[in-house]
């Protein structure tokens, strides 16, 4: 409590990848993207996200989750998502190299992060990077990085709040300046800036010794 904090955040490379040609994206949807690797069956949030969806159809709201990423348990959530009825409105894609993975993020109408823990986030950064702005939960990492201006955050654990956060979004799409978020991801995230204010860092904490 005595001493001042200075947050420098993990350094992110640019993503390089090639405009698509939205072979992914489905028209007439909102489409989210979650990138997770699903180790685990809580802490990436991916049982309430499915729920959420589940309540979203109910409601008759129209949207599409791709989910890219593997893991131990990824044929668990898709046999969950067809349990819940969400099937068809789920997208599994399972492992990809990072080239596919920025190009799918990147057709997206938004980026949703729902997990319970998360000491960074780095595909939030990187869906940052992209100009795609982000819902995520009050997991640790995310809400810090997420400023109002790039999305919107809401309960972790919590199914109706990421069902009503994803309605938010829907609803306030056309208010994100996607180059805002772009270049506050450059300056915050990207790894010749990261680089550049540990080395400032380390020269005011030398000269004040």
């Amino acid at each position: 409590p005595r001493y001042s904090f200075e947050v420098i955040y993990n350094g992110i490379l640019l993503p390089e990848y090639e405009e698509g040609t939205k072979e992914n994206y489905r028209e007439g949807y909102i489409n989210v993207a979650i990138v997770a690797i699903l180790y685990d069956l809580e802490i990436k949030g991916m049982k309430y996200l499915l729920q959420a969806m589940k309540l979203l159809k109910d409601q008759g709201k129209k949207f599409i989750l791709h989910h890219i990423g593997g893991g131990e348990y990824l044929e668990y959530f898709k046999k969950l998502a067809v349990e819940l009825g969400i099937g068809d409105i789920c997208i599994f894609y399972g492992s990809c190299d990072r080239k596919t993975l920025y190009e799918i993020v990147n057709e997206m109408d938004f980026v949703v992060s729902a997990s319970l823990v998360e000491c960074s986030g780095v595909s939030v950064q990187e869906a940052m990077l992209l100009g795609k702005p982000v819902l995520g939960t009050n997991s640790g990492g995310v809400d810090s990085l997420v400023p109002e201006q790039a999305g919107h955050i809401v309960e972790k654990a919590n199914a109706k709040a990421l069902a009503e956060g994803m309605e938010y979004m829907r609803e306030n799409l056309g208010t994100y300046d996607r180059e805002w978020i772009r270049a506050y991801a450059r300056t915050s995230f990207e790894m010749s800036n990261i680089s550049r204010k540990y080395a400032e860092l380390y020269a005011r904490v030398m000269d004040e010794k």
